[in-house]
């Protein structure tokens, strides 16, 4: 089945949507404008969603072909990624907070474009670097949801002292 004009445009639009709020966030910082608050930060990482999550649909709706737009999705979600893998000592120097559960989302839409993108792919190994990428996502969840409720267990010792423990949890 040919690709029509109108299957373009859903990816273009979101090409072109991702691209602008990168070159605002990157124009930011080359001219010299303060970087955004420590706790919105951390929203720079669902950036790269976007194409991994366009790119899950379009293997769901299209059956798994590779195609002009799958590509295409596939080297937007490279460049975005491969942004984000060079910026990890900014959110290393961030203090944990529940915001870090942002990059929930954008490890496992992108653990499952890369596992949907390795089992096309069928290459040497593709099984071993599908069960890396897995892990990879599951280890990051995981202690994301460790340090949460580190941090959820602590403030409540600290915030709700002499209150019912049924009553903290409202």
């Amino acid at each position: 089945m040919p690709i029509s004009t109108d299957d373009l445009l859903p990816a273009a639009d979101q090409r072109s949507t991702v691209f602008v709020d990168i070159t605002i966030y990157s124009s930011r910082s080359w001219r010299g404008v303060p970087n955004p608050p420590a706790a919105l930060r951390l929203t720079s990482a669902i950036f790269s969603a976007p194409p991994a999550v366009a790119g899950n649909a379009w293997f769901a709706v299209h059956g798994g072909r590779i195609d002009l737009v799958e590509t295409l999705l596939l080297g937007t979600f490279v460049v975005l990624i491969l942004v984000q893998l060079m910026i990890p000592g900014a959110y290393w120097r961030l203090p944990f907070t529940l915001g870090f559960w942002v990059f929930t989302f954008t490890a496992t839409s992108s653990g499952t474009y890369t596992v949907h993108w390795l089992a096309l792919w069928g290459g040497p190994g593709h099984a071993v670097w599908a069960w890396f990428a897995i892990a990879l996502v599951t280890i990051l969840i995981g202690s994301i949801a460790v340090r949460s409720a580190a941090l959820l267990t602590a403030h409540s010792r600290i915030d709700a002292q002499g209150v019912a423990p049924s009553a903290q949890l409202l």
